[in-house]
């Protein structure tokens, strides 16, 4: 497992942020909590797909050399975030 912390704009997504690199097909599950009560919204991205999602996903990576990147927004405002990525 490696953790991570972002800081999420409010409103906005924030840049993009990589969490891990991976080399052929690999499960992940990618979690995410803000600080407080705000409301979060992620996207991550692996080689060339990206998703959306609110506190958790898992996915499968493609056989290829690559990212996984990471941004938030916080609604209605900003907020630190504490996450985690396991393969």
């Amino acid at each position: 497992m490696s953790d991570f912390s972002y800081s999420a704009p409010p409103n906005v997504f924030g840049p993009w942020q990589t969490i891990a690199s991976y080399g052929g097909e690999v499960q992940y599950t990618l979690s995410a909590s803000p600080l407080g009560d705000t409301q979060i919204f992620g996207e991550v991205r692996f080689g060339a797909e990206t998703r959306s999602f609110a506190d958790h996903i898992t996915f499968r990576t493609r056989n290829e050399w690559s990212n996984v990147d990471v941004r938030f927004k916080g609604i209605p405002l900003g907020t630190a975030i504490h996450g985690s990525i396991l393969p």
